[in-house]
């Protein structure tokens, strides 16, 4: 079985005042402290790229110091009344509930856990805000729990796909809120449950296998962070295989009615720079309703010096089908470390926010034609240890 690189390193953390999300945007980061994890709020400065910490929420656990690029560890439920946050490191979910983000408390079951494989996983919010996901790398499974009064968690179950377990990266709800999608990193396949709306159990319908293209047979494929369309019909993922530059991509189409995962594609991106490792698909505002147009797809780099973390911008449609288009450099990386290496990617208007490992909040603005990332402002996130995940609100998608 092939196991995925992550990262790694040690502590650091700080202050905390009073603030409400409204009007103003904001970045949300998961600083996967080893130490004492945080989550911070900063507001953002959509015209400069500047951030300003206005908020620490203390979560009471540990973090990894690293882990998965494509990481989604800090969910928020859509009504801003709940923040979830993954301490990977004491395999426990911190609950915060709105208006003044104080801890509710920290849920763990010990049916699931991260740090057994030191990966750590993600965690996702079902649209409605009633449930909550997990994909759990150490316990190699998926964890489901109920989103309760005054966002308190209650553990459903956890569930293996027929696959087998795995190294579980990542996972998103559909938009429509009737399923999950959870990819198997080291078998190429992408699983399919559905989602009982009374009570957020999983049933397993359906899985794709990417293992039977012929391109993945020479090149591999490792479905990995991935975005799904707004209207829940085609995913995007990324792979972030070590043969040749790692600049690929994975689609497929989605039915939460029929529940089927049909036309498993893989596609060749191009891009100058010396880019890799793509790990993070976004779909920007203009393709996300209907899954066509731009596609960012955010490239992690690697910590051998050949390969620099970067983003691609290509178009795309629900066919799927997929064409490159542009491409930009937005960060390097040493020959020695990981200093730089991307983790989640959001978009939010004009503007990119990208996590770059350990402690940088970079902010790009986006060129409307070409799709070229400038960088505006070069963040510090000064209570992060490994940041790899981070989110903005409010959404514009």
């Amino acid at each position: 079985m092939r196991k995925f690189q992550v990262v790694a390193t040690l502590l650091t953390l700080l202050a905390s005042v009073s603030f409400a999300f409204g009007q103003t945007t904001y970045v949300l980061t998961e600083d996967e402290n080893p130490s004492a994890n945080t989550a911070t709020a900063y507001t953002l400065d959509t015209t400069t790229g500047v951030t300003t910490q206005v908020k620490v929420l203390s979560t009471g656990g540990q973090g990894l110091g690293g882990g998965f690029f494509a990481s989604t560890a800090v969910g928020v439920t859509s009504n801003d009344a709940c923040i979830f946050v993954a301490d990977t490191g004491s395999n426990d979910i911190a609950a915060f509930e709105a208006p003044t983000y104080k801890k509710v408390g920290n849920y763990s079951n010990s049916a699931v856990n991260w740090s057994d494989s030191g990966a750590g996983g993600s965690i996702a919010l079902s649209p409605n805000g009633k449930y909550l996901y997990g994909a759990y790398s150490g316990s190699e499974n998926i964890g489901a729990w109920s989103v309760g009064t005054g966002c308190a968690l209650t553990f459903i179950n956890d569930y293996t796909p027929s696959a087998g377990p795995d190294l579980f990266a990542t996972l998103h709800v559909t938009p429509d809120g009737k399923g999950l999608i959870v990819p198997e990193l080291d078998y190429g396949i992408v699983t399919l449950f559905a989602i009982k709306s009374t009570t957020g159990a999983l049933t397993e319908v359906t899985n794709a296998t990417f293992e039977n293209i012929s391109d993945c047979a020479s090149d591999g494929c490792f479905p990995y962070g991935f975005d799904i369309s707004g209207d829940s019909k085609v995913a995007f993922f990324g792979d972030p295989t070590l043969t040749g530059n790692g600049l690929f991509a994975l689609g497929l189409n989605i039915d939460t009615t029929t529940g089927t995962l049909t036309n498993p594609s893989f596609f060749t991106l191009t891009a100058g720079n010396s880019i890799g490792n793509s790990s993070f698909p976004w779909f920007p505002a203009s393709s996300y309703a209907h899954g066509s147009g731009p596609l960012v797809i955010g490239m992690a780099g690697y910590d051998n010096g050949t390969e620099n973390s970067g983003v691609v911008v290509a178009e795309v449609t629900e066919t799927p089908t997929l064409k490159s288009v542009s491409s930009s450099l937005f960060a390097t990386i040493s020959s020695s470390s990981c200093t730089g290496c991307a983790g989640t990617l959001e978009t939010h208007g004009a503007i990119a926010v990208s996590a770059q490992y350990p402690n940088t909040i970079a902010v790009y603005s986006i060129n409307a034609t070409t799709g070229k990332f400038t960088l505006l402002k070069a963040n510090t996130d000064a209570n992060a240890v490994g940041l790899l995940s981070l989110h903005v609100i409010p959404e514009t998608r």
